[in-house]
C-alpha cells in the first residue's frame, strides 16, 4: 500500500478507493509471485484492518482511504464494514449476491477518469454505484446485482441498532 500511496503521489487525484477481492477463503494478497507449486498467500481481514488503523494515524503519514470497494462475496457485510470505519468514509458493497462477476471496471474507470477529479468520494462512491446497478440492470433478473454505498460514519449506528435487535430476538 506503502508502494502505490508513492507512485500515486505525483498524480492529481481526488480519492483513494480500495479495492478488495476474495471469498470465503480470505484476502488473496496478489502482490506475490509464488514458486512453483506455492499458493498465494491469504491475509485475515480483521489483521489487515488493524495495519490500516495503526497506519491511518500515522502522525508523519497517515494513510487513510475514501472509499473501499467490495467485489465479490459477503466480505462487505456490516461487522467487516465496522473494522473499516476507522480509515475509510464510504464502502461499497453487495446486499443481493455473492457475485463472482465483480465490477463492471472499463466504464467505471473510464467514468472515473472524466468525472473524478471534480467529484467528492461520496459523489464517486455513488458514480460507482449506479454505473455498478446500471451494468447488472441490463444483463436480466437471474444475473441482477445490486451495489449499495455505506457511509461509514454511520456504521457504528447500524450495528448498535443490529446489537439491539439481537438482544430483543434473543428474549
Amino acid at each position: 500500500l506503502g508502494d502505490a500511496e508513492d507512485h500515486f503521489d505525483t498524480l492529481e487525484n481526488r480519492q483513494k478507493i480500495l479495492v478488495l477481492w476474495g471469498h470465503g477463503g480470505g484476502m488473496v494478497m496478489l502482490d506475490q509471485d509464488p514458486a512453483p507449486g506455492q499458493h498465494h498467500s491469504r491475509a485475515s481481514i480483521v489483521d489487515f484492518a488493524e495495519k490500516l488503523e495503526v497506519r491511518s494515524r500515522s502522525p508523519q503519514d497517515p494513510l487513510r482511504f475514501d472509499i473501499i470497494a467490495f467485489d465479490s462475496c459477503y466480505m462487505g457485510v456490516l461487522e467487516t464494514m465496522h473494522q473499516f470505519r476507522g480509515f475509510a468514509d464510504y464502502a461499497l458493497v453487495s446486499s443481493t449476491v455473492v457475485d463472482a462477476t465483480g465490477y463492471p471496471y472499463k466504464p467505471i474507470v473510464a467514468n472515473l477518469i472524466a468525472k473524478g477529479p471534480a467529484l467528492d468520494p461520496a459523489l464517486s462512491a455513488d458514480m460507482i454505484r449506479n454505473e455498478y446497478n446500471s451494468h447488472y440492470e441490463k444483463l436480466g433478473r437471474l444475473k441482477r446485482r445490486y451495489l449499495f454505498s455505506c457511509d461509514l460514519t454511520r456504521i457504528g449506528a447500524c450495528a448498535g441498532a443490529l446489537n439491539g435487535l439481537g438482544r430483543e430476538i434473543s428474549k
